[in-house]
């Protein structure tokens, strides 16, 4: 039985044919569980092998419809990745059936969510579809080769994959792309062979039974030629228009990328270097490569000037790259100081449409506010493009911006501008500097009887008692039992604001000055808080698709060069309270150029421990005889515009060190050099800087309209931190011109104007800023904020969902169905696509079919088969083969004939096809009829 079993599963092709399937199949699947898309992929090479068992399993039957083998197929897949997927699960959840009801949920929540337009933030889902993707895949690969002898289709879709990973992660070795072209080319010589081996046979064409692994030889040494002349032989292109050819073609996979992105931001975004790789725009990118961009138009900004569009801003140099810590995939990677001193996680903090984002006093000096509105062209990501330091959006944005606790901060409430309080705090402060805490009146009572009970009242929620001063009589008199504290009609607001800051971990608490007029003297408080100064991205909550348009309010800089070498003194009268604008609260860092606030010095003097020696010493040597930052940043600025020379077709450096290279061993590169070592060089010195990509200025096109930003304007530049103006742009990149002080062109204000700005936007109080659900309250005294997805109040119907699926898997069957019927016909006279189909039909309703039957072999089977349309057969065999062998194409009167001959045999075609996929008999056929 088993031998008989054995046997009905061999693959007549031979068992080497499933093996070269298998090998291209899991080539593809091994890839992309080491292109590291997300956790848990581990479990498809499982998945994809018993796909490639059950795709062996039921091409072998034969007796089995078609229909019903691709029917069974779905079934075992569905049982195969559900139970691979609850051993995923935690076995708390309950049993098996807990599990599967635990991921329908997630399923509808998720699809609820995508269909509001939302993220939905599911790993589980992700590795669900992954699974069903590569299941599918490997059923395909082996039924196309094994049941339908389509070598080209079986390893396209693997390819497909493979290239899909390679193009990912650098993770992905070149050896799964080496071993897939080899088992593919071996594989697609096999087949022919086979289809060779099986025509010989029928013919009756005697051959040696040896020649199948003699071609196995051949192929394999034709396949090693191959790949060694391939590796061989380069293969760059250097032409702008080949670029722009292939940005084309690589498009639409760039926004399925995308899109997947926004169905499952679980995905890890690529970091590897490409094509330009840091204008992916991503949470990564090294360093590394020739520049390939093209002249394709991808923005169109209109306004008063064209801007640096700001894409991305990134805090953690690598040594070979860059990359951001908000990005959890980033975190274990490359750990920040950042990270152990006072930073925590924290969500995307959401805005409506022109909604401002807080700004913040310490970076608001010498600011005018600059519009413009942007299009997009082709669409890369979910990306809104800005510049300077945002202030609005026209659409429904979230913010990538870090999140600080610094363990707890005292606030001189009466002295303190509200612009330097922290946005979340600005309405309790505004409402305890009007609070009047005095007691009322002392009203005449009774004294109390020895020993009796001293009442008091309480004192309001959220204040301290004061300690009663030295030498104060202890024993209680009747007017000491008046209230000790009074109640002002502000004091039911303060409460309802200090519980909203309790559920969302800030603890806050207010000190009464007595002997200052029953005043609110202090504020203390402490918990996460975002840092609004430190705004890395913006991300569109809509779809970006081409068309989409914005408008964008910028805070830019207009701070002349002596302002900026006024900075480190300027800072001083900030923080020492020589200003009227006093910031006591702020934890801030000392250093020879200046005083900084402790979040922004902490994340962005970051360096690797690779840093040399020697550029340690170039940076000191750099900023000798300086005294502010803003001369070291222009002296650094100056020697590498000068030192580096701009090449874009530079040779990835193999070395931990990227900026000493650059600096001593290679002095060229492009942008993202220029910039790395700038940045290098400044935090040596204590210097807060950042690396910030997106597109240089563009120039007016008069057709389009506007500024027309093309794919060759993407662009890495630097910002430096410079303490009461915020962050403040330099172009080291020698290619470019340098940045221009105190003017932005057709922006109106006062150009080095020192008033701070007047941006107070109310702070709302719902959690919605935060980007929490109004209905989330984390537990009291936690003190923890994290990301948390949000649940529609309404989902849709599990009836509806399952409707929908099976509308879209009908629709692409009928698409599939459609294509592969009207396959090959372009080309062919309208007689020979008739006879085209006459023969497909045959072979779909089961008909005795013969690829190497004549045209009138082919219309005897269908006259047979058919009572009463062996005249139509014949008619249209005889047409055929007087214009296809007799050179005599036919008049327009016979392909009209023809034409209502195919009309007349569509209908017994169709009715046959049921028929066979039904096992009706059809009705008895009288020879010679």
């Amino acid at each position: 039985m088993v031998k008989t079993w054995w046997k009905r599963v061999s693959p007549e092709a031979g068992w080497s044919t499933f093996w070269l399937v298998a090998i291209v199949v899991m080539a593809a699947t091994w890839s992309t569980v080491r292109a590291d898309w997300a956790d848990g992929l581990d479990v498809l090479p499982g998945i994809a092998a018993a796909g490639l068992v059950i795709g062996l399993v039921l091409s072998e039957w034969r007796r089995l419809p078609i229909w019903l083998s691709h029917l069974v197929m779905v079934l075992i897949g569905i049982i195969v990745i559900l139970w691979r997927m609850s051993r995923q699960l935690s076995d708390e959840l309950g049993g098996w059936s807990d599990k599967l009801w635990f991921l329908w949920t997630r399923w509808a929540q998720w699809f609820s969510a995508i269909r509001q337009g939302e993220r939905a933030e599911d790993l589980y889902l992700f590795i669900l579809l992954m699974a069903a993707i590569h299941y599918l895949i490997a059923y395909c690969a082996t039924w196309l080769v094994l049941r339908r002898r389509h070598p080209w289709l079986s390893v396209l879709l693997p390819g497909i994959v493979l290239l899909t990973n390679l193009g990912y992660s650098r993770k992905v070795s070149i050896a799964y792309l080496l071993l897939y072209l080899f088992a593919a080319m071996v594989l697609v010589g096999r087949v022919n062979l086979a289809a060779r081996e099986w025509s010989w046979r029928r013919l009756g064409v005697p051959y040696s039974g040896a020649i199948a692994w003699q071609a196995m030889w051949v192929l394999t040494y034709l396949a090693i030629a191959v790949m060694i002349g391939g590796w061989l032989v380069p293969l760059t292109i250097h032409s702008e228009r080949a670029a722009a050819a292939w940005r084309q073609v690589d498009g639409p996979w760039e926004r399925a990328r995308d899109t997947l992105a926004e169905w499952f931001p679980s995905v890890r975004r690529p970091g590897g270097p490409g094509v330009g790789g840091f204008a992916s725009f991503g949470s990564s990118f090294q360093l590394g490569g020739p520049l390939r961009l093209s002249d394709e138009p991808v923005l169109l900004v209109t306004g008063e000037s064209a801007p640096y569009l700001v894409a991305h801003r990134y805090n953690i140099f690598t040594g070979q790259g860059w990359q951001t810590d908000l990005d959890p995939a980033n975190q274990s990677n490359s750990p920040s100081p950042a990270q152990s001193s006072g930073f925590v996680d924290g969500p995307l903090v959401e805005l409506r449409a022109d909604e401002p984002l807080p700004s913040m006093a310490w970076s608001s000096e010498s600011r005018v506010e600059q519009r413009f509105a942007v299009e997009v062209i082709q669409p890369r990501s979910a990306v809104i493009f800005t510049t300077g330091q945002p202030v609005s959006v026209s659409r429904p944005v979230r913010a990538q911006v870090s999140w600080f606790d610094n363990g707890g901060t005292m606030i001189d409430v009466q002295q303190v501008e509200l612009d330097a309080v922290p946005p979340e705090l600005r309405p309790l402060v505004e409402l305890l500097k009007k609070a009047d805490f005095t007691p009322p009146q002392p009203t005449p009572s009774p004294a109390p009887e020895a020993g009796g009970p001293t009442t008091l009242a309480p004192t309001p929620e959220g204040a301290q008692q004061a300690t009663p001063p030295p030498g104060s009589e202890s024993t209680p008199t009747p007017q000491e039992e008046q209230p000790e504290y009074g109640s002002p009609p502000e004091l039911p607001q303060i409460q309802a604001l200090l519980r909203q800051l309790r559920q969302r971990g800030i603890e806050a608490s207010y000190y009464i000055d007595k002997e200052g007029g029953y005043r609110v003297k202090y504020l203390w408080y402490s918990g996460p808080l975002p840092v609004y100064d430190d705004v890395e991205a913006l991300f569109a909550q809509d779809a970006v698709r081409q068309g989409f348009r914005y408008e964008v309010v910028s805070s830019v800089s207009v701070a002349t060069p002596e302002q900026l070498r006024q900075a480190a003194q300027r800072a001083t009268q900030l923080y020492s309270g020589e200003d009227d604008l006093f910031m006591p609260w702020q934890e801030v860092t000392a250093t020879e150029y200046g005083v900084y606030p402790e979040p922004i010095y902490q994340r962005y003097t970051q360096l690797p421990p690779v840093v040399s020696a020697r550029t340690v010493e170039l940076a000191h040597s750099l900023a000798a005889g300086k005294t502010n930052a803003y001369d070291v940043a222009e002296a650094i600025e100056s020697y590498l515009r000068s030192h580096i020379t701009y090449n874009e077709n530079i040779a990835q450096p193999r070395v931990p060190d990227v900026v000493d290279y650059i600096l001593f061993e290679r002095p060229e590169g492009y942008c993202t050099y220029y910039a790395t070592a700038m940045i290098v060089l400044l935090r040596i010195l204590g210097i807060p800087s950042r690396m910030v990509v997106g597109y240089y200025p563009a120039d007016y096109d008069e057709q389009a309209g506007g500024f027309l930003y093309r794919d060759r304007n993407a662009h890495a530049w630097v910002e430096v931190y410079f303490p009461g103006y915020g962050w403040i742009p330099f172009e080291p990149t020698a290619a470019r011109s340098p940045i221009q002080r105190g003017v932005v062109p057709g922006v109106e204000g006062l150009s080095g104007s020192t008033e701070p700005g007047s941006l107070q936007p109310p702070f709302p109080t719902d959690g919605r800023q935060f980007g929490f659900p109004e209905d989330f309250m984390p537990p009291e005294g936690s003190g923890g904020v994290g990301a948390v997805g949000t649940i529609p109040e309404q989902s849709t119907p599990r009836w509806m969902i399952a409707f929908r699926g099976l509308i879209l898997i009908l629709s692409l069957l009928v698409t599939a169905a459609l294509v592969a019927w009207f396959w090959g016909t372009r080309g062919l006279s309208p007689v020979g696509q008739l006879m085209l189909k006459v023969q497909r039909a045959s072979r779909l309703s089961g008909l005795p079919y013969e690829s190497t039957m004549t045209p009138y072999e082919l219309a005897a089977v269908v006259g047979r088969a058919f009572p009463g349309t062996r005249h139509h057969a014949w008619l249209l065999a005889d047409l055929y083969t007087r214009e296809r062998y007799g050179g005599r194409p036919p008049t327009p009167a016979e392909v009209e004939q023809a034409r209502r001959a195919w009309r007349q045999l569509r209908g017994r075609f169709v009715r046959q096809l049921l028929r066979a996929r039904l096992r009706v008999a059809p009705p008895e056929v009288t020879p010679g009829q």
